[in-house]
């Protein structure tokens, strides 16, 4: 044993607890079982020892002083032909072994195991043991226990090892042991829960046991009797519930025990499927004991049960109940009750629809439109957390169109205007707070609102993508870079076209989309004032092009007529001309006006100016067409901002991160992943700090971390390209063209 220290107390635990426990023990003195398995100082350990210095004429203090240790040593010496073992079991299910028979043996050398002694548990599971370890054995040896439980309803008392083989044990020891649990043979932790409050309590319902402010029953039974205070709560729930609602107790113990809900409202929620499943899991683990007619008599009357209540409960986290909900529909009152029982039978899929429609009354049209308002209902429910008052403002504004994403027009993609939405249901009889699900908890009100309007806002985009971005590119919300007055009207109408067929940004393949809907996908006109800025636009750019520029793009209708040999050599006079007076250095528009070149003569004159008027007539048919086409390559325009539009966002994680790169002019991944990752933080910072002017450092780097954020899914995106790009061209272009040997190789 270990030694015991001066330095030990009341409340003290450990080694030199359990060697103070052994003297007092071998000494004669009795000892809890809970604080001998615990190793702990209990007021019961120091009446003990004051007890001992009491008799043995040592100064009666309570304490392990030096005259203490050294007497108690003495006396545990005299009676070295003894062994205590104590201590306490558990099954490895987590409930203690009451009542369950524990043999002892001792291993000798040179002959078969001795069964030394045997004892039963308490209640709790705590045991103890004492025997002579030296009977059958010439002198003292060391002590080599093991230790066998008896297997419960077994003919033969049939015995199973709790332990190995203990080694050279002290003459006291504390083992505290888990043993197998045997499912065919054990009482069921209810019955065994059941029998031990009866023990306590007498033969009356657990329903009597009470846990509030003034009364404490659970917690004393528990700490009395060694049960866990959630069994015994599960137990008296149990028995409270199967009173008021007519069903099997110990039916109820078991779900509650496998984590079905305890409370009434949330255990009518719960699938019947799921409380079957929660039955036979108890009956496995011999937490219950229940037979097949009783689980049968549970499951229909619990199905009864939801039946009844279950369109009443306002579920956890909503704030209406379904009812209330269906009290807006035009469904009479058979139709509410076919409507109630098909929910509570069948999960909420297209198949419940299906049932409703056959038993519902009316035509067909009026049946469908039955079915198409409830399904909104459960739309608005989902989206709200069945936030009554706001659903029926949010109805007032889809009205007859059965839209959802009608609200977006409403702004109400944005949390802010969730908020003040909200703020307007405030009454006399209502107040904010009322209006806002308890699956919110920040401590103040207005911080509730704030967190419920950000995730009313963000179902919302998430639900209708392509929505937002057509109503904020509408709204001005989102500039689409410098060119966003010309593209803005044909972005717009290609993807309210999209939405309608079905377009997913992020999801969709664009390029299939587009190749599948050419036809359903044509924007029919786009505002004439925006074609003609459009035009006027591309007259200007094309007059800024350089002169050198344009002629070289056009040589061969720019010399045309003077194909001749003496042609060739004025044409080369001519360019000559035209590098050494660097005329072409100007924009097309001022070389088409300028004087011919000094350095020409003669005929070079005329020559030269017929050049200029095959230069004037290719630049007139190029703007000339450029008017005529200016529709058409407006809408590829539009087509490549769609593109860019649809590639940035990928990227971007908020709206304004998506403004920021469209403000510092990229239009992919691929432009990001170009520059540096300083490089790109330091541009995003000074974009981003234009609209934040009052910024404090702290914002500045969390925009900066952002940043960098945003700069390593560019990355990966790119990256991710530019592999399969690569892995195609391989698969396509294999540098082995063929391979030859000998047959059979």
């Amino acid at each position: 044993m270990a030694e015991i220290l001066s330095s030990i107390g009341l409340n003290s635990k450990g080694p030199q607890v359990k060697a103070l426990h052994g003297c007092l023990r071998l000494t004669g003195f009795t000892l809890p079982l809970q604080q001998m398995a615990a190793m702990e100082f209990g007021i019961e350990t120091r009446d003990a020892l004051l007890d001992f210095q009491k008799k043995t004429g040592l100064p009666v203090t309570g304490a392990v002083d030096e005259a203490t240790r050294a007497r108690l040593a003495i006396e545990a010496r005299r009676n070295a032909n003894k062994c205590i073992i104590t201590g306490r079991i558990v099954y490895n299910a987590g409930t203690s072994a009451s009542k369950v028979k524990l043999k002892f043996y001792q291993h000798l050398l040179g002959s078969e195991p001795a069964a030394r002694n045997e004892t039963i548990t308490d209640s709790k599971g705590y045991y103890q043991v004492e025997f002579n370890p030296t009977t059958g054995q010439k002198k003292a040896a060391s002590i080599n226990i093991e230790v066998r439980m008896i297997q419960q309803g077994s003919k033969d008392e049939k015995e199973i090892p709790v332990t190995a083989v203990l080694h050279n044990i002290s003459p006291y020891e504390v083992l505290n042991l888990v043993a197998p649990f045997f499912s065919d043979t054990v009482s069921s932790e209810y019955d065994r829960l059941t029998g031990s409050v009866a023990e306590v309590i007498g033969n009356v319902s657990p329903t009597t046991l009470v846990e509030n402010a003034e009364r404490h029953d659970i917690s004393i039974f528990a700490h009395q009797t060694g049960w866990d205070a959630r069994l015994v709560a599960w137990l008296v729930l149990a028995h409270r519930m199967a009173e008021e609602l007519k069903l099997d107790a110990e039916a109820l113990y078991g779900i509650f025990r496998c984590g079905v809900p305890y409370t009434k409202e949330r255990l009518a929620l719960v699938p019947i499927e799921n409380v079957q499943r929660a039955l036979v899991v108890a009956i496995e683990k011999r937490i219950i004991d229940i037979s097949d007619a009783a689980i049968k008599r549970t499951l229909t009357a619990l199905a009864g049960f939801r039946k009844k209540i279950r369109f009443g409960i306002v579920s956890p986290n909503h704030l209406s109940s379904p009812d209330e909900l269906l009290a807006l529909s035009q469904l009479n009152d058979d139709e509410k009750n076919e409507f109630r029982q098909i929910i509570n039978t069948q999960e909420l899929t297209d198949t419940i629809w299906n049932l409703l429609f056959k038993k519902l009354e009316g035509s067909d049209t009026a049946r469908q439109k039955k079915i198409a308002e409830l399904q909104l209902h459960s739309d608005l429910a989902s989206l709200t957390h069945s936030n009554l008052p706001l659903i029926r403002n949010l109805l007032r504004r889809i009205n007859d169109t059965g839209d959802v994403s009608v609200l977006i027009a409403a702004g109400l993609y944005e949390p802010n205007v969730w908020s003040e939405n909200i703020k307007s249901l405030v009454t006399n009889n209502r107040r904010l707070e009322d209006l806002i699900p308890n699956v919110f908890r920040s401590e103040s009100v207005q911080e509730r609102l704030r967190e419920y309007s950000k995730l009313l806002a963000t179902r919302i985009r998430r639900r209708f993508p392509v929505h937002v971005l057509r109503q904020q590119i509408k709204d001005e919300r989102l500039v689409l870079g410098k060119d966003h007055s010309l593209v803005k009207d044909f972005v717009v109408q290609f993807l309210e076209k999209a939405t309608t067929l079905g377009y997913v940004i992020g999801v969709t393949p664009f390029g299939q989309f587009l190749n599948d809907n050419q036809k359903a996908l044509t924007v029919d006109s786009l505002p004439t004032n925006v074609v003609r800025e459009f035009a006027a636009v591309e007259q200007k750019q094309l007059k800024e092009i350089s002169a050198a520029s344009f002629i070289n793009r056009n040589f061969k209708q720019s010399f045309t007529g003077l194909g001749t040999k003496a042609m060739n050599e004025s044409r080369t006079k001519i360019i000559s001309a035209l590098r050494t007076k660097r005329l072409t250095q100007g924009t097309i528009e001022s070389f088409l006006t300028s004087a011919p070149p000094a350095g020409l003569r003669g005929s070079l004159v005329n020559e030269f100016e017929r050049f200029r008027t095959n230069v004037s007539d290719v630049f007139d048919k190029q703007s000339t067409k450029m008017k005529e086409d200016a529709d058409k390559r407006l809408a590829q325009k539009g087509l490549e901002a769609i593109k860019t539009l649809i590639r940035l966002y990928q990227v971007a994680p908020t709206d304004e991160s998506l403004q920021i790169l469209y403000d510092l002019e990229l239009n992919s991944a691929r432009a990001i992943a170009l520059y540096s990752v300083a490089g790109f933080v330091e541009s995003y910072k000074r974009a981003w700090q234009a609209y934040h002017k009052k910024a404090s450092p702290a914002d500045i780097a969390e925009a900066g971390a952002q940043a960098e954020w945003l700069y390593n899914k560019a990355w990966s995106i790119h990256s991710t390209t530019m592999n399969l790009v690569v892995t195609t061209q391989l698969t396509r272009n294999s540098s082995i063209y063929a391979l030859s040997g000998e047959k059979g190789e």
